[in-house]
């Protein structure tokens, strides 16, 4: 190699950051690749106080009726038989775990709350554990404070990327939910890989 080459690469950049110059969608425009993840923190943490009102404003109130539909399709919430090795039948019943990914300020994961609540009036097995993820400290903040105002209690909230979430056992949920908040993931295929490594062999995603 000559000393002119040796040159040339000496002044490239040594750790340049994988996908720079690759553009991604972000809401109406595309950004760098390697920064949404910034946008997405920043926006988010500027409107989490007011994203259930933003929503209300800019939908005309749809985005309701929309969860509403959504939380209708999960159908039976139903306990479910698992292995458990200390008792003496060899398996134990536990509530239908379901991780609320981008949960947000919570309206999914509380839909999913109360149809679980208007379920056990006819099922004793109509039991639910739900933990709600997402990735801005801001709006899991905003939901902490709306299930604390309306008595709910029994979420497990945690603050992650949907791409990789590895405080989360594989094979350990029912149901893997995602809603509106999949826009906002840089690398979906990453995201979608993960969700299928939290399902349960017959887990849904939706």
């Amino acid at each position: 190699m000559s000393k002119s080459s040796a040159a040339k690469l000496s002044m490239r950049p040594m750790c340049s950051r994988p996908n720079e110059g690759r553009k991604i969608d972000f809401g109406y425009e595309d950004v760098n690749y390697n920064d949404k993840e910034k946008y997405v923190k920043d926006v988010f943490h500027k409107v989490a106080n007011n994203y259930d009102l933003m929503n209300d404003v800019t939908s005309l109130g749809i985005h309701r009726v929309w969860k509403n539909y959504f939380v209708k399709q999960i159908g039976p919430i139903r306990k479910r038989q698992v292995e458990d090795k200390e008792s003496e039948s060899g398996t134990k019943m536990e509530p239908m775990k379901v991780i609320d990914v981008a949960g947000g300020t919570g309206d999914i994961s509380f839909g999913i709350y109360e149809e679980a609540k208007r379920q056990r009036q006819y099922s004793v097995n109509a039991e639910v554990d739900i933990t709600i993820s997402d990735i801005n400290p801001s709006m899991l903040g905003v939901g902490k404070d709306r299930a604390r105002d309306k008595g709910y209690d029994g979420f497990t909230w945690l603050e992650a990327n949907a791409e990789s979430i590895p405080s989360l056992a594989s094979d350990s949920f029912d149901l893997y939910t995602i809603a509106f908040g999949i826009r906002n993931v840089t690398d979906r295929d990453k995201a979608l890989r993960e969700a299928h490594r939290v399902l349960r062999k017959g887990g849904r995603f939706m």
